[in-house]
């Protein structure tokens, strides 16, 4: 997982995913040393089979 290379500065880090979860839409995920990861998932499926 790419968010996995993330360094844990404190801070507001912003990730998009490419997959629809079953999760809110936009949610935060508080991590270590008062970092704070807000993720956005597309509303359905991105209609495309690999990113450039």
């Amino acid at each position: 997982m790419p968010v996995g290379a993330l360094d844990a500065s404190p801070g507001l880090v912003f990730v998009m995913v490419t997959r629809v979860y079953p999760r809110p839409q936009m949610f935060i995920v508080e991590h270590e040393r008062d970092q704070r990861r807000v993720y956005v998932q597309p509303s359905r499926k991105v209609p495309i089979s690999a990113w450039d």
